[in-house]
């Protein structure tokens, strides 16, 4: 009995929500290479898709796997004379040379070890291990991702009638990278950085540091709280502890599969003559998932109680937002614009041309202040305040008008901002202007990430 493609994806996946313990063991049993295996077979199976990847391991519960490709497969025509005598062997026998590639990536790294120590802090209910959550380490790495051209087909959608722009719009999606990561600033103290790229064309970064009071997110830590985490946490811990028995059996009763010289093994379970064991826990171990049905409820309830562990806990000394773009890039969005960007940019260069002064400066401000939301915003900051900010700027803002390349905004807080403050910021907007007196904003232009 061969089991449906979601299967295998899903036994991937739900791998990388491993329990304590099983980290160590699959690192003994070779299991992130084995199920990778199954993985493999099943998609040329039942998909005549290949998966190869240059290296795979899982070090220090780091998952890392280097060159990754997924391609469409197509048997040699000599495949009973040649010498293929392994699945990896099959693979690379790939006949379909001039197909592109579905998917790729240089590399990927996922931090197993961080699930972990959630899992292990639900269990344990350690408060202590809160400062654990608080240290230098990559969450998440996604490096040169590249994915099938049928993107296009997307944007030929969205752009209908311009083939130009559509394959334009195309070439900027084909690969993208990102990294989470933090580092560490003290003992419950951390700065979480995002960075998102879409090849060298056009960049995302975001960049949060926070702090939390020990004394009141341990109160916060209750054991309603803890037993919510159990209970969302059962179902992933269930399939988990069931993988890691699936390796060890199929590495008992199906060790040729996971022989140097195992392509027979493999045809055998295509041909269901061999490990059916394997196939059928497997099969079963999806059937008895525990939680499922009142998983839902679980979720509708997971935002409000993780909020208000939160929200009157944490502390922003530091957040930065910033975008960067290509010159080629920013031409096509000027070109999709219709004309627009440029009309933008050609008023700003008009104001920017000479530096106004302060009496130039006020005739020109109350021209802006007519439209009632700037005046409302103005209303907080001295006419002096204003010019000393428009001066601070001028010169970059001139270059920004003349040659655009991005745009990002950075907040600071030398005391720390209450997220609760930000809550009742939300309620009551003019609350803003206390806000604005009590952090440093910058206006970043043309900052690269």
């Amino acid at each position: 009995m061969i089991l449906r493609k979601s299967f295998a994806l899903l036994t991937l996946v739900s791998s990388f929500f491993l329990a304590p313990q099983s980290i160590a063991n699959f690192n003994l049993n070779n299991g992130a290479e084995k199920l990778v295996s199954w993985l493999q077979f099943f998609l040329l199976e039942e998909e005549d898709i290949a998966l190869e990847y240059r290296s795979l391991s899982l070090r220090n519960g780091v998952l890392e796997i280097s060159d990754l490709a997924v391609t469409d497969f197509i048997y040699p025509s000599d495949f009973a004379a040649t010498k293929i005598n392994s699945l990896d062997q099959l693979l690379a026998a790939n006949q379909n040379t001039a197909s592109e590639t579905i998917f790729s990536a240089k590399k990927i790294k996922i931090n197993l070890g961080y699930l972990e120590k959630f899992l292990t802090f639900v269990m344990t209910r350690d408060k202590d291990m809160i400062k654990e959550f608080y240290k230098s380490e990559t969450y998440l790495l996604f490096d040169e991702i590249k994915v099938s051209s049928d993107l296009s087909s997307a944007s030929s959608e969205l752009f209908s009638g311009n083939d130009y722009v559509s394959n334009r719009i195309t070439s900027y999606l084909d690969t993208f990278s990102l990294d989470i990561a933090s580092k560490a600033k003290g003992r419950l103290r951390s700065n979480m950085e995002v960075d998102f790229a879409f090849g060298n064309d056009l960049s995302f970064n975001f960049s949060i540091d926070t702090a939390v009071d020990e004394e009141l997110i341990s109160a916060a830590l209750t054991p309603g709280y803890f037993n919510m985490l159990l209970a969302v946490s059962q179902p992933f811990m269930y399939i988990a502890k069931q993988i890691e028995n699936f390796v060890l059996v199929t590495s008992e009763s199906c060790a040729d599969l996971y022989s140097r010289n195992n392509l027979d093994a493999w045809i055998s379970v295509s041909n269901g003559q061999y490990c059916r064991s394997g196939l059928e826990f497997l099969e079963s171990t999806f059937d008895d998932i525990e939680g499922v049905d009142n998983y839902e409820d679980l979720i509708d309830s997971f935002d409000e109680d993780l909020l208000y562990l939160n929200q009157p806990n944490t502390k922003i000394f530091e957040s930065n937002v910033n975008v960067a773009w290509s010159e080629r890039l920013f031409k096509d969005i000027s070109l999709l614009s219709g004309g627009t960007v440029d009309a933008g940019l050609f008023t700003m260069k008009s104001l920017l041309a000479e530096k106004l002064t302060k009496s130039e400066f006020e005739q020109t401000l109350g021209f802006f202040l007519m439209d009632p939301e700037v005046s409302s915003i103005a209303s907080g900051f001295s006419f002096d305040e204003l010019y000393r900010v428009y001066s601070d700027y001028y010169f970059k803002l001139k270059s920004f008008a003349n040659n655009p390349k991005g745009i990002g905004v950075s907040v600071k807080s030398k005391d720390g901002l209450d997220t609760e403050y930000l809550l009742y910021l939300a309620e009551n907007p003019l609350l803003v202007m206390g806000l604005l007196n009590s952090i440093e904003l910058e206006l970043l232009l043309n900052k690269r990430n």
